[in-house]
């Protein structure tokens, strides 16, 4: 499920795995609860504002930095977020949220190339992070981050015709999913945006239609995660055939454990 457009293919959470080690406070105006909120209204341009002022106090604190990142995908400008999140993940932040976003930036350079290998090296370096974020969490048993990434990473398999990885992704990330609590809010969103992807890899229209209507339903406002236009699922190959869910998932979104939960 990506700002975060997801321009007719591919796909759309764990907390970053080292605390931040400014004295930037989560709940004041020149923190990332700012930024975020920033986000959430659908302004990446004042959000980057504020995470670049605010990191100027309190350099290399992580969640500023990711939000940063989020805030340049969202406003177009890929090439300076995947820089963001690549500095990140050589810094040996693993995180299911740094190896998402860096993957969907990857996809989103490769969407910029035309048919041929440097778009196929692009989209096999996305689907790799994908994997590798969504292996991550399974281990350590984060259900959030295994959701995330591998809903993206099953998406990521059929567009480089690996049907039967992407299958077996998806039916695992439904499994989870579908156990886990439906939450309210954002968090609730996410289970049905996530459900219906994965319905939809699967081959199961009617139930993907279905959990996108709900979804739709359940976004309240959140116009920075519902910019994807089309009239059909985002993250979806167009070979996937037409859709008119009432809203589509999102592009370049805020999760709902590390960007929602504690801010």
């Amino acid at each position: 499920m990506q700002p975060p457009d997801f321009r007719g293919t591919g796909s759309r959470h764990d907390r970053p795995d080292a605390r931040p080690r400014s004295r930037c406070r989560p709940g004041r105006e020149g923190g990332f609860s700012g930024v975020q909120a920033h986000l959430d209204r659908g302004d990446p341009l004042l959000a980057y504002d504020l995470a670049q002022s605010s990191l100027a106090r309190a350099p290399g604190h992580v969640r500023l930095r990711q939000l940063q990142g989020l805030a340049l995908a969202r406003a177009g400008d890929v090439a300076r977020a995947h820089g963001v999140f690549s500095a990140l993940e050589a810094e040996g932040h693993g995180d299911a949220e740094t190896l998402g976003m860096l993957a969907r930036t990857a996809k989103d350079l490769g969407l910029r190339e035309p048919a041929g290998a440097a778009r196929i090296a692009h989209f096999t370096r996305a689907f790799g992070l994908y994997e590798r974020a969504y292996e991550n969490a399974r281990r350590s048993a984060a259900d959030d981050g295994a959701i995330y990434a591998g809903v993206n990473a099953a998406t990521m398999a059929v567009l480089l015709g690996r049907s039967d990885r992407s299958r077996e992704i998806a039916m695992q990330v439904h499994g989870i999913a579908e156990r886990s609590d439906p939450g309210e809010g954002a968090a609730a969103y996410w289970r049905e945006a996530t459900l219906g992807e994965t319905a939809l890899v699967l081959g199961d229209r009617e139930s993907a239609r279905a959990h996108y209507e709900a979804a739709a339903g359940l976004a309240d406002g959140r116009y920075g995660d519902l910019a994807a236009p089309g009239g059909r699922p985002a993250s979806s190959p167009s070979t996937w055939g037409p859709w008119m869910p009432t809203r589509s998932p999102p592009r370049y979104p805020r999760r709902p454990s590390s960007f929602s939960r504690g801010t």
